[in-house]
Protein backbone atom coordinates (compact mmCIF):
# COMPACT_ATOMS: atom_id res chain seq x y z
CA UNK A 1 0.00 0.00 0.00
CA UNK A 2 1.48 3.35 -1.08
CA UNK A 3 1.68 6.31 1.35
CA UNK A 4 -1.28 8.19 -0.17
CA UNK A 5 -3.50 5.11 -0.14
CA UNK A 6 -2.38 4.39 3.43
CA UNK A 7 -3.34 7.93 4.49
CA UNK A 8 -6.76 7.65 2.84
CA UNK A 9 -7.29 4.26 4.48
CA UNK A 10 -6.49 5.57 7.96
CA UNK A 11 -8.56 8.71 7.47
CA UNK A 12 -11.47 6.56 6.26
CA UNK A 13 -11.12 4.32 9.31
CA UNK A 14 -11.55 7.34 11.60
CA UNK A 15 -14.56 8.63 9.66
CA UNK A 16 -16.19 5.19 9.71
CA UNK A 17 -15.75 4.80 13.46
CA UNK A 18 -18.93 5.94 15.24
CA UNK A 19 -16.84 7.47 18.05
CA UNK A 20 -15.11 9.88 15.65
CA UNK A 21 -17.21 10.03 12.45
CA UNK A 22 -18.70 13.47 13.15
CA UNK A 23 -15.57 14.83 14.82
CA UNK A 24 -12.95 14.42 12.06
CA UNK A 25 -11.73 17.50 10.17
CA UNK A 26 -9.19 17.32 7.35
CA UNK A 27 -8.79 19.78 4.49
CA UNK A 28 -6.27 21.86 2.56
CA UNK A 29 -6.01 24.37 5.43
CA UNK A 30 -3.88 21.98 7.47
CA UNK A 31 -1.63 18.97 7.10
CA UNK A 32 -3.08 17.57 10.35
CA UNK A 33 -6.09 15.34 10.84
CA UNK A 34 -8.05 17.04 13.63
CA UNK A 35 -10.35 15.31 16.10
CA UNK A 36 -12.81 17.58 17.90
CA UNK A 37 -12.58 15.76 21.21
CA UNK A 38 -11.83 16.99 24.71
CA UNK A 39 -8.95 17.66 24.67
CA UNK A 40 -8.65 18.33 20.94
CA UNK A 41 -6.30 16.01 19.10
CA UNK A 42 -4.20 16.72 16.00
CA UNK A 43 -2.60 13.87 14.07
CA UNK A 44 0.18 14.67 11.59
CA UNK A 45 0.49 11.80 9.08
CA UNK A 46 4.14 11.07 8.20
CA UNK A 47 6.04 8.21 6.63
CA UNK A 48 9.72 7.35 6.56
CA UNK A 49 11.76 8.76 3.72
CA UNK A 50 13.08 6.06 1.43
CA UNK A 51 16.15 4.42 2.99
CA UNK A 52 15.51 5.76 6.49
CA UNK A 53 14.24 3.52 9.29
CA UNK A 54 15.23 5.67 12.30
CA UNK A 55 12.18 7.38 13.93
CA UNK A 56 14.48 10.11 15.32
CA UNK A 57 15.96 10.98 11.93
CA UNK A 58 14.37 13.72 9.82
CA UNK A 59 13.23 14.64 7.23
CA UNK A 60 10.12 12.50 7.15
CA UNK A 61 7.68 12.58 4.26
CA UNK A 62 4.63 14.79 4.90
CA UNK A 63 1.48 14.93 2.81
CA UNK A 64 0.56 18.41 1.53
CA UNK A 65 -3.19 18.30 0.79
CA UNK A 66 -3.19 21.69 -0.95
CA UNK A 67 -0.65 20.29 -3.44
CA UNK A 68 -1.84 16.67 -3.39
CA UNK A 69 1.71 15.42 -2.93
CA UNK A 70 4.23 14.18 -0.36
CA UNK A 71 7.25 16.33 0.51
CA UNK A 72 10.18 16.36 2.90
CA UNK A 73 9.27 17.78 6.29
CA UNK A 74 10.84 18.42 9.67
CA UNK A 75 7.82 18.07 11.93
CA UNK A 76 9.70 17.23 15.13
CA UNK A 77 12.35 19.91 14.60
CA UNK A 78 9.63 22.42 13.71
CA UNK A 79 7.73 21.66 16.90
CA UNK A 80 10.95 22.06 18.88
CA UNK A 81 11.58 25.51 17.43
CA UNK A 82 8.03 26.60 18.26
CA UNK A 83 8.51 25.45 21.87
CA UNK A 84 11.81 27.35 22.01
CA UNK A 85 10.17 30.56 20.76
CA UNK A 86 7.38 30.10 23.30
CA UNK A 87 9.83 29.99 26.21
CA UNK A 88 9.62 32.27 29.23
CA UNK A 89 12.83 34.03 28.23
CA UNK A 90 11.71 34.55 24.62
CA UNK A 91 8.01 35.42 24.44
CA UNK A 92 6.78 34.80 28.00
CA UNK A 93 4.82 31.71 26.88
CA UNK A 94 2.65 33.85 24.60
CA UNK A 95 3.92 32.61 21.24
CA UNK A 96 1.84 29.42 21.02
CA UNK A 97 -1.33 31.17 22.30
CA UNK A 98 -0.75 33.82 19.61
CA UNK A 99 -0.60 31.08 16.97
CA UNK A 100 -3.97 29.82 18.17
CA UNK A 101 -5.43 33.34 17.93
CA UNK A 102 -4.22 33.73 14.34
CA UNK A 103 -5.53 30.30 13.36
CA UNK A 104 -8.87 31.19 14.91
CA UNK A 105 -9.00 34.46 12.98
CA UNK A 106 -8.03 32.66 9.77
CA UNK A 107 -10.81 30.11 10.23
CA UNK A 108 -13.40 32.59 11.49
CA UNK A 109 -12.90 34.76 8.40
CA UNK A 110 -12.53 31.81 5.98
CA UNK A 111 -9.11 32.90 4.73
CA UNK A 112 -6.79 30.85 2.56
CA UNK A 113 -3.80 30.57 4.90
CA UNK A 114 -2.27 27.22 5.83
CA UNK A 115 -1.58 26.77 9.55
CA UNK A 116 2.09 26.03 8.89
CA UNK A 117 2.52 29.37 7.11
CA UNK A 118 0.98 31.26 10.03
CA UNK A 119 3.43 29.54 12.37
CA UNK A 120 6.34 30.55 10.13
CA UNK A 121 5.11 34.15 9.90
CA UNK A 122 4.73 34.54 13.67
CA UNK A 123 8.06 32.81 14.31
CA UNK A 124 9.74 35.52 12.23
CA UNK A 125 8.31 38.39 14.30
CA UNK A 126 10.34 40.13 17.06
CA UNK A 127 10.03 38.54 20.50
CA UNK A 128 9.09 41.77 22.26
CA UNK A 129 5.78 41.95 20.35
CA UNK A 130 4.52 38.95 22.31
CA UNK A 131 4.84 40.42 25.79
CA UNK A 132 1.88 41.48 27.91
CA UNK A 133 -1.65 40.13 28.02
CA UNK A 134 -3.59 39.02 24.96
CA UNK A 135 -5.20 42.47 24.73
CA UNK A 136 -1.67 43.84 24.28
CA UNK A 137 0.09 41.31 22.06
CA UNK A 138 -2.78 40.75 19.61
CA UNK A 139 -2.84 44.42 18.43
CA UNK A 140 0.98 44.57 18.60
CA UNK A 141 1.38 41.59 16.27
CA UNK A 142 -1.35 42.64 13.87
CA UNK A 143 -0.05 46.20 13.84
CA UNK A 144 3.47 45.03 13.04
CA UNK A 145 2.24 42.95 10.09
CA UNK A 146 0.10 45.78 8.73
CA UNK A 147 2.86 48.39 9.20
CA UNK A 148 4.45 47.29 5.91
CA UNK A 149 2.69 46.70 2.62
CA UNK A 150 1.91 43.22 1.37
CA UNK A 151 4.42 43.71 -1.47
CA UNK A 152 7.17 44.78 0.92
CA UNK A 153 6.58 41.68 3.02
CA UNK A 154 6.51 39.39 0.01
CA UNK A 155 9.78 40.84 -1.26
CA UNK A 156 11.50 39.43 1.82
CA UNK A 157 12.67 35.91 2.50
CA UNK A 158 10.41 34.20 5.05
CA UNK A 159 12.17 31.02 6.07
CA UNK A 160 10.62 28.19 8.01
CA UNK A 161 11.81 27.86 11.63
CA UNK A 162 14.04 24.98 10.47
CA UNK A 163 15.47 27.18 7.72
CA UNK A 164 14.88 24.54 5.05
CA UNK A 165 12.95 26.78 2.62
CA UNK A 166 11.42 30.18 1.91
CA UNK A 167 7.61 30.17 2.02
CA UNK A 168 7.15 33.54 0.27
CA UNK A 169 7.25 31.89 -3.16
CA UNK A 170 4.42 30.99 -5.52
CA UNK A 171 4.68 27.24 -4.91
CA UNK A 172 4.23 27.84 -1.17
CA UNK A 173 2.28 30.87 0.11
CA UNK A 174 1.27 32.41 -3.22
CA UNK A 175 1.35 36.18 -3.51
CA UNK A 176 -2.39 36.42 -4.21
CA UNK A 177 -3.18 34.39 -1.09
CA UNK A 178 -0.75 36.46 1.00
CA UNK A 179 -2.19 39.76 -0.29
CA UNK A 180 -5.70 38.64 0.66
CA UNK A 181 -4.50 37.66 4.13
CA UNK A 182 -2.58 40.93 4.56
CA UNK A 183 -5.56 43.07 3.53
CA UNK A 184 -7.70 41.39 6.16
CA UNK A 185 -4.87 41.76 8.67
CA UNK A 186 -5.07 45.53 8.18
CA UNK A 187 -8.72 45.47 9.25
CA UNK A 188 -7.95 43.20 12.20
CA UNK A 189 -5.16 45.53 13.32
CA UNK A 190 -7.46 48.57 13.31
CA UNK A 191 -10.16 46.73 15.24
CA UNK A 192 -7.70 45.31 17.80
CA UNK A 193 -6.10 48.73 18.34
CA UNK A 194 -9.50 50.34 18.95
CA UNK A 195 -10.47 47.52 21.33
CA UNK A 196 -7.20 47.88 23.22
CA UNK A 197 -7.59 51.65 23.56
CA UNK A 198 -11.32 51.70 24.39
CA UNK A 199 -12.09 53.39 27.71
CA UNK A 200 -15.61 52.01 27.99
CA UNK A 201 -15.93 48.32 28.91
CA UNK A 202 -19.01 47.69 26.77
CA UNK A 203 -17.36 49.31 23.77
CA UNK A 204 -14.21 47.23 24.28
CA UNK A 205 -16.26 44.02 24.47
CA UNK A 206 -18.12 44.90 21.27
CA UNK A 207 -14.86 45.54 19.43
CA UNK A 208 -13.21 42.34 20.64
CA UNK A 209 -16.33 40.40 19.67
CA UNK A 210 -16.24 42.05 16.25
CA UNK A 211 -12.69 40.78 15.84
CA UNK A 212 -12.87 37.37 17.51
CA UNK A 213 -16.55 36.44 17.30
CA UNK A 214 -19.60 36.76 19.51
CA UNK A 215 -18.69 33.64 21.51
CA UNK A 216 -15.96 35.64 23.24
CA UNK A 217 -16.62 37.77 26.34
CA UNK A 218 -20.24 36.61 26.89
CA UNK A 219 -22.45 38.90 28.96
CA UNK A 220 -23.67 35.92 30.96
CA UNK A 221 -21.92 32.69 31.79
CA UNK A 222 -24.04 29.53 31.90
CA UNK A 223 -24.16 27.87 35.29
Amino acid sequence: MGPERDLRYRLGALRNDWRYSDRVRYNSQSMCIKLDLEPRIEILPVVYKSGNYDPDEEPFRLYRPEKNQWEDGYARYHRGWLSWKNGEGKTANNFIPAIKVFKHLRTNYSLDAVSFYLECLLFSLPDDLFFGGSADYIPALLGHISSNSASTWYGRVLNTPCGDRDIFVEREWSKSSWVGFHETCDLWAKCARLANQARDKDEAIQLWQLLLGEDFFPRQVAA
